[in-house]
């Protein structure tokens, strides 16, 4: 569980700037920054939960010698 939560926060911080960067820009003219960035880390939380789940369970359902 402790390399969920690693593998998490890595690629949270990871993503965060990347194509959220333009939402925030648009968003941030017109409600609060932080609203915004909470959204936003919110949003980053859970699509990184959901990747690391299918990776998970990708990984348990193929053979080793693909993984």
């Amino acid at each position: 569980m402790n390399a969920f939560f690693a593998a998490l926060g890595i690629a949270l911080v990871a993503e965060i700037g990347d194509k959220s960067m333009l939402l925030a820009a648009a968003l941030g003219t017109r409600y609060p920054a932080r609203l915004v960035l909470l959204a936003l880390v919110i949003e980053a939380s859970l699509v990184m939960a959901i990747a690391v789940v299918v990776g998970s369970v990708a990984e348990e359902l193929l053979p080793s010698a693909v993984t």
